[in-house]
């Protein structure tokens, strides 16, 4: 199997890689489970934790492809994006691999055996190989369960069996609508602007309360990659924001071309990965900080520790209408269900 330019010898027919694959995958969970648990109880510094991340991932890449593959794929636990490289590269050869042998054409016969085949009443049953894991037990969080996805499938090109563009762009124009008050089902001309960028065909009239709905589905999906970071307020006890898209655009943009080499304003980044890459931003980038900042308990400070922080907290503030202000606070199930009955109409 070649990954980046690498020949490795790995394949999902060889019923010991596959084994070998299971066994990376249990360890990884389990790693990765007590580092986030670690993380959770405190002590541990962001990037610590990213670090943390990325050496199980690479550990997990070397345990399925042979040791030494992360030094000979030039991976490296300070930044993420390599990895997600490889990981693509990964799915896409495993794709390619099953996709080779998942139906293999079969012999031609001639008249007779033909005859011979019909008396029997039936065909010979097809080959079938062995499914790779499902991704779901693979990873703890989503972060985890998307780079095992990545293992054995595509990022998807297509959602509930419509052509999309999975391109960051849109979702974050369906962000930005519903962080500001433009997603109104009375006047619908944004959504249905960000659907005709989203689906590749036209969505017929009577379908549109559906696509919808499965293109906030695909939202959600890469939201899940950063769970607990998202703009959009949750049912929960209420919590500041981190961030805002349309707010913060100029912060994130240089973030991802200081801690990727990923220039936002030209490439085409898809979704899942975007989602990924912006919540492991180390912690060095001025987004990363502004969102710890913003997201502080300054009750756990003193004196012109506190002030310093208070001070870097006023001048980085979100506008008061994102932060709550005095209207209530809906869950986003609230609002898609409201916007979607109004749709329908």
């Amino acid at each position: 199997m070649v990954i980046c330019g690498q020949e490795f010898d790995f394949s999902l027919m060889n019923a010991n890689d596959l084994d070998r694959f299971e066994d990376a995958n249990e360890r990884m969970q389990r790693r990765s489970a007590e580092e986030s648990e670690q993380f959770r109880r405190g002590g541990v510094r962001l990037g610590d934790h990213a670090r943390a991340q990325a050496r199980i991932a690479m550990d997990c890449i070397d345990e399925i492809l042979g040791a030494g593959s992360s030094a000979r794929l030039g991976l490296d636990e300070n930044n993420m994006a390599p990895i997600y490289d490889v990981i693509e590269e990964l799915g896409n050869a495993f794709a390619a691999e099953k996709q080779r042998y998942a139906a293999k054409p079969a012999q031609p016969m001639n008249r007779e055996q033909r005859r011979a085949q019909a008396k029997k009443g039936k065909h010979n049953p097809p080959v079938s190989y062995p499914a790779l894991p499902a991704a779901s037990s693979c990873w703890p969080n989503w972060r985890r369960w998307k780079m095992a996805d990545l293992l054995t499938a595509h990022l998807p090109d297509s959602w509930h069996g419509r052509r999309i563009d999975p391109d960051f762009r849109h979702m974050v124009r369906l962000s930005n609508a519903y962080a500001h008050g433009r997603l109104d089902g009375e006047h619908p001309e944004e959504a249905l602007a960000i659907m005709e960028r989203f689906y590749h065909k036209p969505v017929p009239p009577e379908q549109l309360p559906d696509a919808y709905g499965c293109m906030v589905d695909f939202y959600r999906a890469g939201e899940q990659a950063a769970a607990g970071t998202a703009s959009e307020p949750d049912s929960g006890p209420e919590k500041p924001p981190a961030f805002d898209y349309q707010c913060d655009a100029g912060y994130i943009v240089a973030a991802f071309q200081q801690a990727y080499g990923i220039d936002l304003t030209r490439e085409k980044v898809h979704w899942f990965r975007f989602r990924a890459l912006f919540a492991a931003l180390p912690e060095d980038t001025l987004m990363a900080k502004i969102m710890s900042w913003r997201t502080m308990d300054l009750s756990e400070y003193e004196g012109s520790m506190r002030d310093r922080y208070a001070d870097l907290q006023e001048r980085f503030a979100l506008p008061a209408e994102l932060r709550g202000g005095a209207a209530r606070v809906v869950s986003v199930e609230e609002h898609d269900a409201a916007f979607l009955a109004r749709f329908r109409h």
